[in-house]
């Protein structure tokens, strides 16, 4: 071991902390792992896109189609909006986390 030096490079001793360091060998992560891995967060993203497409046309387009016709009322737009609002809050929410927070897929073991 080199003088002043801290961890041993054959050994892996830690002369400050008195513990052995441990080497872990993993498979190489593969383009086929990381779009397994995003694929569910991109499937999401789109989900959320639809919801929001959802409220807008039950808000801005499905009165102006139906005219003076029966089209459901206002509880198809109060109802159809807040579920796809819960629909789209938690597909947004998993997409966030697995695209910004997370993008890259946790390693596999030997």
């Amino acid at each position: 071991m080199d003088e002043g030096a801290i961890i041993c490079l054959e050994c892996g001793f830690n002369t400050e902390t008195r513990a052995r360091m441990s080497t872990v060998r993993a498979y190489e992560t593969t383009g086929a792992d990381r779009m397994g891995w995003l694929l569910p967060g991109i499937l999401c993203a789109v989900v959320l896109l639809l919801m929001v497409t959802t409220i807008l046309f039950l808000w801005l387009l499905l009165p102006r189609l139906a005219g003076d016709e029966w089209y459901g009322g206002l509880w198809l737009q109060i109802w159809g909006s807040v579920i796809a609002a819960f629909i789209g809050w938690f597909t947004g929410r998993f997409a966030f986390k697995r695209l910004i927070m997370n993008p890259i897929p946790p390693e596999k073991l030997k």
